[in-house]
């Protein structure tokens, strides 16, 4: 995949040097991140944010030639900087699949849903807390009397 434009000399990172083809690298990130998620459960929040985003680069990269461009549509920084996101994305979903975090999460809902049916108690408050609203209290206060004469030509 080819980029229109001159590739920057220094990323002005410390550690972070300039991605020759940077294109190429991210979108082989990008569809190897939607094929690991894949595996993840669809009731996990994670996995849709993510593959959003995900598609949402993707997608932004695959239209746009120029690398300026692309750092300003995805406005996540320089495009060496999505390169090393789009590893660690990667990374984290490789473990998560082992930690399998999802599983600790839907059993305590299932837990605290179980709970609650036992004890017949429910959800909504019948006692919600009304909060105050102090600008409609200050605008609904009654005019202050006349002062006692400190400003006479106001008669």
């Amino acid at each position: 995949m080819d980029h229109e434009g001159p590739l920057k000399l220094s990323t002005g990172i410390a550690h972070l040097d300039v991605e020759p083809f940077p294109r190429m690298k991210l979108m082989k990130l990008y569809y190897l991140t939607l094929e690991e998620i894949k595996d993840l459960p669809d009731k996990y929040g994670y996995k849709f944010l993510s593959q959003e985003l995900t598609r949402f680069r993707m997608k932004t990269v695959d239209e746009t030639r120029s690398i300026r461009q692309i750092e300003e549509k995805v406005a996540s920084g320089l495009i060496e900087e999505l390169i090393y996101q789009a590893h660690n994305e990667l990374k984290l979903i490789r473990i998560m699949k082992s930690w399998k975090p999802w599983e600790h999460i839907f059993s305590e809902v299932q837990e605290k849903e179980e709970l609650l049916n036992m004890m017949n108690i429910r959800n909504d408050n019948p006692f919600p807390a009304k909060g105050e609203n102090y600008d409609m209290a200050r605008a609904n206060k009654p005019q202050r009397r006349a002062s006692a004469g400190v400003h006479p030509e106001d008669n």
